[in-house]
């Protein structure tokens, strides 16, 4: 008849359990220092899970003595051509996390319950200190049947604090698509009141999009963006990148960072880059024309060529290529056009007039406004013959 004893025995303040049997024994220790669950681990891949990587650590820890050899690491020991294999258990419960055998001459860790030690440590969400974890670690070694030896050591190890396991994530749209932009530059955001195992949409103020916040917290998650004013970059209405302290500059693109943090979970971020409508519309002025002819009045050929001229305007928003600052086509009704002259020259003997007509197009969306300046010159060439003059005499225009 075979006796088993079982003592305890105190090793580094730690509780060690062994199991002698007849004139041979075996013991673990729980000895070697263990680095802190990260806030943020997971379960997402095998080889790098809550439970994997505790085991990794306890295999290199975790000192075996069969009361004869010089002690060895747990990982050593299972590598031995024995069949052995090492078991972490939650301390209360006795719901295993992790075993580790030996196969091909190495410790391998052949299963993990890592879904049990996420739900039990989610549970303490949001905790305001950090919590040290209890669990045991078993060893058996079966070589010797039908009475295999076994033995058990305690250990905890620190759980950072965290806001559950979940990181808080964030889904902004980037706003560099054409159809999206802004006419005011982006504002700094501080949100502070988001709290609860939620998903959250924040709408900036005027900006027309959400910016979505998705965590598992019960203390506030903190949400800002922050701007760079000083910094972005700046194209003219053809789309070139210009010095953004120029006088051309129709578009700036404006970085804008969001964050959403919690101190005991992680941080995500992301960044937009948001076009934002500094001048423009971009258009094509009308041509100039230096050859107006009447018979009378000289201001009716103006007239009939500003109505021709704005509706050369207003075509170019019916067929898009008429856009504001950022490049996004505006539509007729998102447009005023109208025109001012000023007189540069004019000689009613003659019957000769000569104009800047100043353009002005205002992108009603936006409410910017730009302007170019055609040239207009008309003349009688019937009164000239009664006033002739030299070309240097003439009324200017642009080709002149």
């Amino acid at each position: 008849m075979r006796i088993f004893f079982y003592r305890p025995l105190t090793i580094n303040n730690r509780l060690a359990v062994f199991c002698e049997m007849a004139s041979v024994q075996l013991s673990v220790s729980c000895e070697g220092a263990l680095d802190p669950i990260a806030r943020c681990s997971d379960c997402d891949e095998f080889d790098d899970s809550i439970t994997y990587n505790l085991m990794q650590q306890v295999l290199d820890g975790a000192m075996v003595t069969d009361g004869v050899n010089a002690p060895v690491s747990l990982r050593q020991w299972l590598a031995a051509p024995h069949d052995r294999k090492a078991d972490l258990k939650d301390h209360e419960s006795q719901t295993v996390l992790a075993t580790a055998i030996g196969m091909d001459g190495q410790a391998t860790i052949d299963s993990q319950n890592c879904a049990f030690l996420f739900a039990l440590l989610n549970e303490t969400t949001c905790m305001e200190s950090p919590l040290d974890y209890e669990f045991d670690l078993c060893i058996t070694d079966v070589t010797l049947q039908p009475n295999p030896r076994t033995a058990m050591c305690f250990d905890t190890i620190r759980v950072e604090q965290f806001a559950a396991l979940n990181p808080p994530s964030l889904t902004v749209p980037p706003l560099i698509a054409p159809e999206r932009f802004l006419c005011e530059p982006p504002q700094d955001q501080v949100t502070t009141l988001l709290e609860g195992q939620t998903c959250y949409k924040v709408y900036p103020l005027g900006e027309g999009y959400d910016v979505t916040v998705t965590f598992q917290c019960t203390a506030p998650v903190g949400l800002i963006a922050t701007v760079d004013a000083e910094s972005g970059t700046c194209r003219d209405c053809l789309g070139a990148t210009v010095s953004c302290n120029s006088d051309d500059v129709a578009c700036k693109r404006y970085e804008r960072t969001w964050q959403a943090s919690y101190a005991r979970c992680g941080v995500d971020s992301a960044t937009q880059l948001i076009d934002v409508v500094m001048s423009g519309p971009c258009f094509v002025c009308p041509p100039d024309v230096c050859d107006l002819m009447t018979s009378g009045d000289p201001q009716f050929p103006l007239i009939g060529q500003g109505l021709a001229d704005e509706f050369f305007i207003q075509e170019q928003a019916q067929n898009g290529t008429l856009t504001n600052g950022c490049g996004v086509p505006l539509a007729v009704g998102q447009i005023t056009v109208h025109f001012r002259d000023e007189v540069l020259c004019a000689r009613c003997c003659r019957g000769e007039i000569s104009v800047d007509r100043i353009w002005t197009v205002t992108d009603r969306v936006c409410n910017k406004t730009s302007s170019c300046t055609q040239h207009l010159r008309v003349h009688n060439p019937c009164w000239e013959q009664y006033f002739p003059l030299r070309r240097e005499q003439q009324c200017p225009c642009a080709d002149r």
